[in-house]
This record gives structure tokens, sequence and C-alpha cells, in this order.
């Protein structure tokens, strides 16, 4: 198969149904990263690694993700995102666990119709999106314009496991294009072995490199216009600089943190107690704050009582 097409076959949105479970997914984890999120916008480069999950490979893409941001603990301190996928994403689930799927969406583009009604600022609270997710070692993450180092609380630091994650759609066909423009520029693809593997160290043991070079994504927010800045490039050994040092390695416990991309997205949401991605617990928090929303949304509201109408109850007893 074109190499192209093996390691990015679903670039194009194809997203396998059947899904290989992972064990232990609330122990050791990769680190979240939120692109969108303004402390992490800028240059960022990362050595890419596949997810274990076979199915996936080295992204994921999730369409159409229904959110909605509450407390779900009378003793959270911020409220969090709540994320419902596509049916599909939750594999084999029962007839119950099904219905109550069902209603939970529905509930939602009730309650979404609403909020963008009444609410200007409903997007800070409920939303749809897509999501490409990729697994890396962190190398760094630079200020796109004075190429300074981002030291805001929560960057990751060198060395890293992360799990980023882009709330933009054109990032998929970027990716693939860099690949093919990069693959052309080269007059070959042999490279793309080099870059996309699973070797914990940059030499192999006959002193052959098992990678040369690393993945470079431009993610920030414009600043004259809405929407965000976008590239794809990948950071290459030179004669004299070499992309990822000659004494690069990590630690295997690192890697065994990229079990599943869609699994880590999904993180404290899912039952992993029981090897699940669907939580009844999580579905029906949502259910519940879903429904209390809409009812006091929708409930009529008593008109002003006009003081003139009540009479004179100055002889009233009490």
């Amino acid at each position: 198969m074109d190499l192209l097409e093996d390691f990015f076959s679903n670039l194009d949105g194809a997203i396998p149904k059947e899904k290989v479970k992972t064990d232990n997914a609330k122990s050791n984890y990769a680190k979240k990263v939120h692109m969108n999120a303004p402390p992490y916008q800028g240059r960022l480069e990362f050595v890419p690694f596949p997810s274990k999950d076979v199915t996936e490979g080295y992204q994921a893409f999730l369409k159409g993700v229904k959110q909605v941001k509450f407390k779900s603990k009378s003793d959270d301190k911020t409220s969090r995102w709540h994320r419902i996928l596509a049916k599909s994403e939750y594999g084999e689930l029962t007839s119950e666990e099904s219905n109550l799927y069902d209603l939970v969406s529905t509930k939602f583009d009730e309650f979404f119709k609403l909020e963008r009604k009444t609410n200007k600022s409903s997007w800070k609270t409920v939303a749809i999106a897509s999501y490409a997710l990729m697994y890396g070692i962190h190398q760094s993450l630079k200020d796109p314009i004075e190429a300074k180092d981002l030291t805001s609380e929560g960057v990751p630091k060198k060395g890293d496991p992360c799990l980023y994650i882009f709330k933009h759609k054109y990032i998929a066909k970027e990716i693939k294009s860099a690949l093919a423009m990069q693959s052309s520029a080269i007059g070959s693809k042999s490279w793309i072995l080099k870059v996309f593997n699973n070797s914990t160290t940059k030499k192999a043991v006959d002193g052959t490199d098992n990678r040369v070079g690393s993945v470079l994504i431009d993610f920030y927010q414009k600043a004259d216009a809405p929407g965000y800045t976008t590239g794809v490039r990948f950071n290459f050994d030179t004669q004299f600089v070499p992309a990822i040092p000659n004494d690069w390695s990590v630690e295997e416990s690192k890697v065994e943190t990229f079990r599943g991309l869609v699994n880590s997205f999904i993180g404290w949401q899912g039952d992993w107690e029981n090897n699940k991605r669907f939580s009844t617990k999580t579905f029906n928090s949502i259910l519940s704050f879903l429904t209390n929303s809409i009812i006091k949304k929708t409930a009529p509201v008593a008109p002003p009582v006009d003081p003139t109408t009540l009479g004179d109850d100055t002889n009233v007893p009490f």
C-alpha cells in the first residue's frame, strides 16, 4: 500500500467503528494539550508516535462532537466540558445504554437550539465541534513571532508524552498536503518511515538513524481576523544540526500512555472499570443537567403584579 495511504488512511474521515479495548486507562496518561486554548497556541514541535490501538494509527478524527459545560459535582471548582461522541464511537451498547444515548443526544439538540436563541455567549457553554487527535513526545512550544518558549502554566515540558487536540477541521488536510509536498520535494516517500515510527531511540543498535525528523505545526489565532493561522512542516536533520539529538531516547513507560487516541480524549468520562467508553454515570449526569436547564428556559414566567389591583388590606388581622 502507498505509504501515505498506509499511515494516514483515516485522513479523509473514515474512522473504524470497531475499537480495540484498552486497560487501565486512568493510570498513567498522556498530557492533554488543547491547542485552541490561548496558553497552547504557537509553534509546536513533537516526535510523533502511533496509537497502541491498531485501528487508529497516528491520528484520529472525531466529527460532530456534542459538548456542554457544567459542574457535574457540587464541590467542583470549575465547570468541565462533557462530551457526546458519535454513537458508533462507543462500540456495542446494551439496549438500555443505546436508549440513554439517544435520549441525551435528543435533549442536547433541544438545549442547543434554546441556547442559541437566548444566549449570545452560548458558545462558551454548549457547542458542536470536530477534533483531530495526535500523540507525540513533546519537544517545544514557542511564540510564533518571537520564537521564545511559552511558559504559561500547563504548557508541556520537553519529553512529556502528550495528546495533542486540534479543534480545527482543516488540520487533517494540511497534514496530508504537507506529506505530499515534502515527498515531492525529496523525490521519495521513504522519509516518512524515519519520522513516523514507534522507535524510542534516535539511533539504532547498528548506528543508523531510527528517526531523522519531527513534526512542526503552527497553530494560533489570527491577530487581525477571525480564525487560526495553521501550517504543517517537518524538521529534518541537517549536516551540522540534528532535528533530534543523537542521544535522544524516551522511556517505554511514556510510550505506554499512548494506548488509544479516542480513549485518551474521553478520559475521566469513560467507564474504565468496565473497560468501556460509554459511562452510564456520565450520561445520566449530562441528562440531568440538560433536563433541568430546559425546564428553566421553557418555564412560563409569571406576569408582574400590579399593586393597584390588590385592594385595601388594612383591616386584615394578620
